[in-house]
């Protein structure tokens, strides 16, 4: 009895642990990676969404790809009157900032496509409607363009017709600007990997693995294209110019970028799912505005990390090169930039866009998103009807 008592003593003289000291001992005893987990599962499943909206919506961007699109190709005529007439319209310094332009295009389209599949407002039906037959018809309409008012007008003109095929390839090299056909493989190696295709049972259960495999099919056509313009750049290989304009215009390193945040996105509905929530939970969760968030600053992070990369793996081959004697510095440049080099550093001046940007931020009439794509088109119909008046003066000059 005396000893129960002096037990009861010393418990009652112990202190009682707060439910906040509980918790702090909890999480000592939790590893680093669990703690980690646990908070990327709070912020997760927080009910309570931020407020910070960007001002750039999905429209916006669109309309800024478009008027980088259409300079671009203001850009590619007066490289072709340079080469061609040793006439620069722009100056040396007019065309090196149009040059900008068009690296800044298929990034910004690409963030925006992003952004309306995440927010649910078009299918991915929808998008890869559009995007593939944009890609068919600007390569198309490249290459009725080049026959009808190029080869065609040569011809008339009595010149060879092996002199008229030598300036086709030549000319080939320049029409890098369909960037539709990069924008067309994104969307389908995306797809492949975040869709989940509920209307066929030809991939249920494990087989899904055989439809994720698919994505390997734009991956391969984005390293073809980079192939053949490497045959052809380094001369050893000349391709005629109907094969130019449906080829990607991107490095497979600028690929790897948006690749690496579409395997972001299905590694986060993993992560989601496995916190005990539902995969139509995590549609919703996509609409939030702080996924939308995440999702730029990933992005934003990605672009740093591979323009790094980017960087360093273009000052190893000029260093490289130039101690091997390949070339002058002017030429070796020239080369890397051929292979690719330094388009990431070049993604640099799409983060305040993409900062900027949110994917939840949507409009209520859709209407005028039919109508941006035709203005793009007719600017640029406008750009080449124009260049072509200027080189015809030229040449009858």
């Amino acid at each position: 009895m005396i000893y129960m008592l002096e037990e009861t003593n010393q418990t009652l003289e112990e202190p009682v642990k707060t439910s906040e000291e509980v918790s702090e001992e909890s999480k000592e005893k939790l590893s680093r990676k669990e703690r980690r987990r646990e908070k990327i599962k709070q912020r997760m499943l927080n009910l309570k969404d931020i407020k910070y909206q960007g001002p750039l919506s999905y429209r916006y961007l669109r309309i800024i790809a478009w008027v980088f699109l259409v300079l671009g190709q203001v850009a590619f005529l007066n490289s072709i009157s340079t080469k061609m007439f040793s006439t620069n319209f722009l100056g040396e310094t007019g065309q090196y900032v149009f040059q900008v332009f068009p690296s800044l295009t298929t990034p910004l389209f690409i963030i925006a496509s992003f952004g309306i599949i995440l927010s649910g407002h078009k299918s991915f039906k929808n998008v890869i409607a559009v995007y593939g037959a944009a890609f068919l018809a600007i390569g198309a309409g490249l290459c009725l363009f080049y026959g009808r008012y190029i080869d065609g007008l040569f011809t008339r003109l009595g010149i060879d017709q092996s002199a008229i095929d030598s300036l086709g390839s030549n000319l080939g090299g320049y029409v890098d600007i369909n960037v539709f056909a990069d924008l067309f493989a994104f969307v389908m190696f995306h797809f492949f990997i975040n869709y989940m295709p509920h209307r066929t049972k030809i991939f249920e259960g494990k087989r899904i693995i055989i439809f994720r495999l698919l994505s390997l099919i734009p991956v391969i056509y984005i390293i073809a294209s980079y192939i053949f313009k490497i045959l052809d750049g380094l001369n050893i290989y000349a391709f005629p110019f109907y094969a130019y304009p449906f080829l990607t215009t991107k490095s497979p390193l600028v690929f790897m970028i948006f690749a690496s945040i579409s395997l972001w996105i299905k590694n986060r509905e993993k992560i989601y799912v496995s916190f005990g929530a539902t995969r139509q939970e995590y549609r919703q969760f996509l609409k939030t505005n702080r996924n939308s968030l995440s999702f730029s600053l990933q992005l934003s992070l990605l672009i740093v990390l591979f323009s790094i990369i980017d960087f360093v793996v273009f000052l190893i081959l000029f260093l490289a090169l130039i101690i091997s004697g390949a070339g002058d510095a002017d030429y070796i440049i020239k080369m890397i930039t051929l292979l690719g080099g330094g388009q990431c550093f070049a993604l640099q001046l799409t983060i305040p866009f993409i900062l900027l940007y949110s994917y939840t931020r949507t409009h209520k009439n859709t209407m005028i998103d039919i109508f941006i794509p035709v203005i793009g088109i007719g600017l640029i119909a406008f750009v080449y009807i124009e260049g072509v008046y200027q080189l015809i003066t030229i040449l009858l000059g």
